[in-house]
Parts: structure tokens; sequence; C-alpha cells
């Protein structure tokens, strides 16, 4: 549309030049050619008069010309006005053409990234039901893991009472075994010294015996004396000496297979009675170690002729 106007003002301001130049060459022929005829006939008054009139007419045709050359350049400069007017216009049309034509590329550019946020939303919204529903299954181990935290918060308390137990009972098993074995050389030692006043008390007997006769009686039969029950040695376990051994002996066990049949409740009554801690007897592994060697002694007996 800008484009035909242009080209229908051109074909116009060309008309008005072909106009404008007829109309200037227009009065100077006439001028021309009625200042020849003036000279040629300048004798001719009548004929003067009338070329003068006729000049005059001229001039007033020439005046009216310019008026109208005049009125033309002012159309015509207004026409060149509206002509820079509609080029500019074209100009903004066109820059807004190019303008539309690179919103309508950023619009479609638009468009293609909402449709791949649509997507991407769509795919993160699958995603985050799948997270909710496997959120939703691990209720229940929530629920244990809550759980389990709350108890070992409670059990935290008694584990740092149990150890600390556990290292008073170290220590003061660490202080009773150190009491017993100094209890265990001084029996040790009392007992080598009954050992050596009863061989000196012996020896004075049959010292004595030997220097007073013994007097006439009739003979008597005295009873045999009774046989002393044989055992085995119990030092031979780890972690009884020989005060612990005659302890356990006059207990009664005198034996491996006696020590190998205990029970826990043998254990706590024989540890409470020769003094000494249930946990000392099994962590020297007693029973263990009277079963193994009772074992051995009843193989040695079976394979002997």
């Amino acid at each position: 549309m800008a484009t035909r106007a242009i080209r229908e003002l051109g074909l116009e301001l060309l008309a008005i030049t072909k106009t404008e130049f007829v109309l200037w060459m227009l009065p100077l022929v006439a001028t021309a050619w009625l200042f020849g005829w003036v000279l040629g006939n300048a004798r001719e008054t009548a004929r003067e008069k009338r070329w003068r009139r006729a000049l005059d007419a001229a001039q007033a045709e020439r005046d009216q010309a310019q008026q109208a050359l005049q009125a033309s350049r002012k159309k015509h400069r207004a026409w060149l006005g509206e002509r820079d007017a509609l080029r500019t216009e074209a100009s903004k049309t066109r820059d807004e053409t190019h303008t539309i034509a690179s919103l309508r590329a950023r619009v479609d550019a638009l468009t293609q990234e909402r449709d791949e946020l649509a997507r991407t939303a769509a795919n993160l919204e699958s995603d985050v039901a799948d997270v909710m529903a496997q959120w939703r299954t691990l209720e229940p181990v929530r629920a244990e893991l809550a759980e389990r935290d709350a108890t070992i918060a409670e059990l935290t308390p008694l584990r740092d009472q149990l150890a600390a137990s556990e290292v008073e009972r170290e220590r003061l098993a660490a202080s009773h075994d150190r009491m017993v074995e100094g209890k265990d050389a001084d029996i040790a030692e009392r007992d080598s010294q009954i050992e050596r006043l009863h061989a000196r008390l012996e020896a004075r007997e049959k010292a004595d015996a030997a220097a007073t006769p013994p007097p006439l009686a009739p003979r008597v039969a005295t009873p045999e004396p009774a046989t002393r029950r044989s055992g085995d040695d119990l030092q031979r376990i780890h972690g009884i000496g020989k005060v612990l051994a005659g302890r356990l002996n006059t207990l009664g066990y005198h034996t491996f297979a006696d020590v190998a049949h205990w029970k826990r409740s043998d254990v706590e009554r024989v540890a409470a009675s020769i003094h000494t801690f249930p946990d000392r007897i099994d962590r020297d592994r007693w029973v263990e170690q009277a079963r193994t060697l009772a074992a051995e002694q009843s193989d040695a007996a079976s394979s002997t002729p």
C-alpha cells in the first residue's frame, strides 16, 4: 500500500514539473515575440497599443502564471512533505515489519520453550508422585527407625552404667585376685610351717616312744586305719594352686571328674566357699580343663592292659 502511494506521488510530481516549465517558457516567448513586434512596428501606434495591451495581458497572465506557479510550488512542497512522511511511514512500516517478524520468531521460540517446560513439569510431577509413593511405603520403616532411636536413647545410659560396672568389676576382680594370691602365699607359708611342726611332733613322738618301754599288757587287736581316699592332682588345672586344691579337697572334690560335673549352682557355691569369684572359675575354664583331664585319664586307663 505504501509503495503504491509513493508511485502515485512521483507521477504527480513529474506532471507538476512539466506544467511549471510551460508556465515559465510561455511568458518568455510571448515577451520576445512582443518585443520583436514593437521593434518592427514602432511606427504603428495603434498596433503598438494593441500589442501593449496584449503585453499587459500577457504580463497579467504571467503574474497569474507565477501565482499559479507559486501555488503549485506550495502544493509541490506539500506533496514533498507528504512524500517524506510516506517514506518515513514506509520505513517505520518496514522496521515494524522486521520487528514483528523478530517478535514472531521470539514468540515461536518462547512457545517451544513453554512446551518443553510443560513436558519437563509433567515429568517432574510424575517423578514427585513416584517419590511420594515411595515415601508413603517407607512410613513403617521410619516408624521402626524412630522407635529404635528411642530405644537406643533409653538404653544409652544403661549401656554406660553397664560399661562402668564392668570396669569396676574388673578392677575389683583384679584386686581380689591380688589379695587372694597374697593370702594363698600366706596360707602356703603357714601350711609349710604346720607341716614342719607336724614333722617335728611326729619325730618327737617317735623318739619318746622309742625311749619309753611299752607296758606289759595283753595284746588287743586294733582295727586297721581307714584307707585314705586317693585323688587327682587338681593343681594341674590352670588357676588352682596348692591352697585352692586343699580347700577343694576339704569340700570333698578330689578328682577331675568331680570338678567336671559342676553345674552353675555348684560353681557359685564352691566360689563362695573358697572365697573367690565365679567369674574367675569361668575365666580360667576349670570345668572344661577338668573334663579334658578326666577324658585323658579315661583314655589312658582304657588303653592300659
